[in-house]
């Protein structure tokens, strides 16, 4: 038996599929261009007894949601658009921006929070990375050797002769050389199977 129940009408698409930037563009400058016109197409169009009307702050011009579909539009012709800041935003769109919440809106809470807590965090670990005064101190002491003046390396001036470079050993240096880290290597092969040996 049939339900006599009556489901409003749907569409579901075949398939989905992507627009191009240029029919894209055509779309959304249709939509604004209808929207200057018609208050309907307006977010923040007021709903009387008279029927829809535009907003009273915004105007057949709309609000900050059909601006920023302006400049989305300006993009999809390819015009370059710089950023606007906040306090652009809030100069023009100000009004409309306290009403809805968006100067004080869920992600700008969110940020705030983050932001507070990571500085919280970093302040306690710069408070835990200190070190000891004395320790401090210490450690600005000049010290021969490792920190301070170096001796034995000879030092060129700026635009002075580079220094004569001495070698050391030659070609039976490194016959000798080979020799020895061979006869190394065997006796540590023969250790090994010495202790592998011992533990059977």
């Amino acid at each position: 038996m049939a339900s006599r129940t009556a489901y409003p009408p749907m569409h579901t698409p075949s398939a989905p599929r992507s627009l191009a930037p240029a029919t894209a563009e055509s779309h959304l400058t249709t939509f604004l261009t209808q929207s200057r016109t018609k208050p309907s197409y307006h977010p923040d169009a007021l709903l009387s007894s008279t029927g829809i009307q535009f907003s009273a702050h915004s105007g057949p011009n709309g609000g900050l949601a059909l601006h920023h579909l302006q400049r989305i539009a300006a993009g999809l012709r390819g015009e370059n658009l710089v950023q606007e800041t906040q306090e652009e935003l809030e100069a023009v769109y100000g009004e409309e921006m306290r009403a809805a919440g968006t100067l004080r809106g869920d992600d700008a809470r969110l940020d705030g929070a983050i932001e507070r807590t990571s500085k919280r965090g970093r302040s306690q670990e710069r408070v835990r990375e200190w070190e000891d005064g004395g320790a401090f101190a210490a450690a600005q002491e000049v010290v021969e050797g490792e920190v301070g003046d170096r001796e034995g390396a000879e030092v060129v001036q700026q635009g002075g002769a580079p220094p004569a470079v001495e070698s050391h050993g030659g070609k039976v240096d490194a016959a000798t050389r080979k020799a020895a880290k061979k006869q190394r290597r065997l006796a540590q092969l023969k250790e090994k199977e010495e202790e592998k040996a011992r533990k059977e």
